[in-house]
Parts: C-alpha cells; sequence; structure tokens
C-alpha cells in the first residue's frame, strides 16, 4: 500500500480509503436491528485493513460503526486513521459531545482520528459544533476536526469560526462523472493544505464498465497495463490528478474491495489525465 499526506495534519494515510454507507433502506433496517449481510461487509473491511488500508470512513447514521470495531478487532489502533461524522439532528456543544462519546463506544476505540460534521444545517449551531470539537481534541478523544459536504463558502465560514484548532478534511461528491469540486473546492485545498475525501468515487457501479470511457485510450492505457479494470482507472485518476484527494469506495464485498485497492498499482500520465478531462467535462 502507498501512502501520503494527509493535508497538512503531518499524518501519512492509505492513498485509498474505504467507506462504509451501504443505502438508505440499509440504514433504516439496521436502526430495527436488522442487518442484512453484515457478516460480509465485515469481511470486506477486514479485506482492506488487511491489504494495508488505513482510512476507513463511517458516520454515526450508518449502522456501521459497531461493524468496524468488529472488523479490526485485534489490529493494532495506531494503524488505522478512523473518521466518522455528527448528524444535523446533533449539531450543538451539548449533542456533539454525546453523539462523539456514543461512536466511540460503537467503534470499541478510545479516540477517533477524524470526527466531522455530515451536513451543514441551516439551524444547527456549527459554532456550538465545531467548540464543542475543539474541546473533544484537548480531552483526547479526537485527533482531528473535518467537515462533509460543504461548498466553498461554507467551508470558509466554518474556518474562521475555529478557535485553537483547523479544520483538516472536507468529504465531498466527486468522481469522474462528477467534477464539480474541481472547479474551487479541489483549488481550494491544494492551497490550504485540507484533504478531500471522495464518496461515490465510482457514481453507483457506471464507472466500473469499459464503455463508460474512450475506446481508443483504453486500449493505449492497456498496453501499458494489460490488466486495469474500468473501476481502477476511475479510482486513480481522483488519487493520480490531486494532491491532497483519498477516494473512499465502499466496502460491501472482499472481491470488490481487492479490486479497488489494487488501483494504487497504476498511475496515471499527464497525458492520460487530460484525456480523462476532456472525454468527461
Amino acid at each position: 500500500m502507498d501512502f501520503k499526506d494527509f493535508g497538512k495534519t503531518g499524518e501519512k494515510v492509505s492513498r485509498i480509503g474505504i467507506g462504509t454507507y451501504y443505502d438508505v433502506k440499509w440504514m433504516f433496517l439496521a436502526r430495527l436491528g436488522r442487518r442484512p449481510g453484515s457478516e460480509m461487509k465485515i469481511r470486506a473491511i477486514r479485506t482492506a485493513v488487511e491489504s494495508g488500508v488505513t482510512l476507513i470512513d463511517t458516520a454515526e447514521v450508518y449502522g456501521s460503526e459497531d461493524l468496524i470495531a468488529k472488523a479490526v478487532d485485534g489490529v493494532p489502533r495506531e494503524n488505522l486513521f478512523m473518521a466518522t461524522k455528527v448528524w444535523i439532528t446533533h449539531l450543538s456543544y451539548d449533542a456533539t459531545i454525546k453523539a462523539c462519546r456514543r461512536s466511540l463506544e460503537r467503534l470499541n476505540t478510545k479516540y477517533i482520528d477524524l470526527y466531522q460534521i455530515h451536513f451543514p444545517s441551516p439551524i444547527g449551531d456549527i459554532g456550538g459544533t465545531l467548540k464543542a470539537m475543539e474541546k473533544l481534541v484537548d480531552d483526547g478523544l479526537i485527533r482531528y476536526i473535518g467537515v462533509s459536504n460543504f461548498n466553498l463558502d461554507q467551508l470558509k465560514r466554518a474556518m474562521e469560526l475555529m478557535n485553537r484548532y483547523e479544520i483538516v478534511s472536507n468529504q465531498v461528491h466527486y468522481s469522474l462523472r462528477h467534477r464539480g469540486p474541481e472547479k474551487d473546492m479541489i483549488r481550494f485545498a491544494d492551497q490550504n493544505g485540507l484533504a478531500i475525501l471522495a464518496w461515490y468515487p465510482l457514481e453507483h457501479g457506471d464507472l466500473v464498465k469499459d464503455e463508460a470511457y474512450p475506446e481508443v485510450f483504453l486500449r493505449e492505457l492497456r498496453t501499458r497495463y494489460p490488466d486495469v479494470k474500468a473501476s481502477q482507472i476511475a479510482l486513480s485518476y481522483l488519487m493520480d490528478a490531486n494532491r491532497y484527494v483519498f477516494p473512499i469506495p465502499r466496502a460491501s464485498n472482499p472481491d470488490h474491495v481487492r479490486e479497488n485497492i489494487a488501483s494504487v498499482n497504476y498511475r496515471l500520465s499527464e497525458d492520460d489525465i487530460r484525456i480523462l478531462r476532456e472525454y468527461f467535462s
């Protein structure tokens, strides 16, 4: 596994991470105590970790925090970079503290590496939430503070509200099919040393098919990498075209996890990146 800087934190994490959001139905059933396919999901997470992945993303509403705890049981804690999120109904000082403690319990860990605000909220107390996060850092319960699904103005406003610590990351929808973040967020992140976690990097499977890519490009790329898969091209683009972007494809099937992680073995050239940008413009 290759590692790179997680923004300007000084942390080195795996170039690719995993996500543990499954779908709305699964989250609903999880709230009712029913979690279909849990054993396979645990194996998928474990497969990622055994393959060298350190970055694992979840959220309190996903219903997967305790699955992660089971999957990483016995793995040295310092070998993991665990990220979770506080939901919009808990955006206040006291509610954030309580939500974090519940996440710690479900994850069966003494600290969370990256604690993120899941979504910006017009009615939530973002200022109070960020103060709570700073207190959680002081108490050693979290190490870094991040946000998720914030546009650039919302991110800048959140950064202005910080007192003792900095926001180190933003998690956004980013893929070859959804390149909106390249208009402003990616540039801002590069200039300010922020990590970007890219969710839906494979667009629900749309980017795992050869038909999604230009035929000539695929043929020429496979003269260098005969075994490269379409999904690996999509993930390699996010890693190779950007300094601080970490794709977090969903970990639900061990075979798919192995294929996704193998994308670190392929490096796209500047010409490859240019062709993909023109094609997916």
